[in-house]
């Protein structure tokens, strides 16, 4: 069984200005919402170092009624400006994990999206 809390912080930590730039491309165009990472198909990627392969896709709050009361809360709360909820799905310990991250020293949603809006639809998921 993985430490999934440890993979969350290293793929938060490593990867914070793309997610921050997808969470705000998929806020101002659908609401309020969490970006869900797929952990289940978190693979090592072939001849790419330490990157993952991972499906990353956004979850709209108006579609989120078979979340939990924390991760609902957690939509209906958070600072878009200057946060991302972001929720791992497909646990081996068969549930999700849901974190309200903070942007700390990487730029804020709207900022990272100004640095990297224009290739969002150009990346791949691969995560480091």
């Amino acid at each position: 069984m993985r430490d999934w809390d440890r993979v969350y912080h290293q793929v938060v930590n490593d990867n914070w200005t793309l997610l921050a730039a997808f969470a705000w491309s998929s806020y101002t165009d659908y609401g309020r919402g969490a970006v869900v990472v797929r952990v289940d198909q978190l693979v090592q990627a072939p001849s790419a170092g330490d990157q993952l392969d991972v499906q990353v896709s956004y979850l709209p709050s108006h579609d989120a009624a078979r979340l939990t009361a924390d991760t609902a809360a957690f939509i209906a709360e958070y600072d878009p400006r200057s946060e991302v909820v972001i929720l791992f799905t497909g646990l081996d310990s068969g549930g999700n994990l849901a974190y309200r991250c903070k942007t700390g020293d990487g730029p804020v949603p709207p900022d990272a999206f100004r640095l990297y809006g224009a290739q969002l639809e150009r990346l791949q998921w691969r995560l480091q």
